[in-house]
């Protein structure tokens, strides 16, 4: 999800479902899992000027499943 403000950015971390919280001038984004509910309470209170939302890309997917690798063929980093 994107959310551009006019104003003040509301702090979104604590809202019940979303994680990795980006903030770049007056634009947030976040992932959200489960019910966009409350995230979108706390949007409507701060005045969102502009709302994107979309689907995760199945690299998305795969990253946050199973976290990032320096190249794809790396030996795991146990050892194994």
């Amino acid at each position: 999800m994107e959310a551009t403000f006019d104003g003040d950015i509301p702090d979104i971390s604590q809202v019940p479902g979303v994680s990795s919280v980006q903030t770049v001038g007056r634009t947030v984004r976040c992932q959200v899992r489960g019910s966009i509910e409350p995230l979108l309470q706390t949007l409507a209170v701060a005045g969102v000027h502009q709302l994107l939302s979309h689907e995760p890309s199945l690299e998305e997917l795969f990253l946050t499943h199973y976290g990032q690798s320096t190249e794809m063929g790396d030996p795991p980093a146990d050892g194994d």
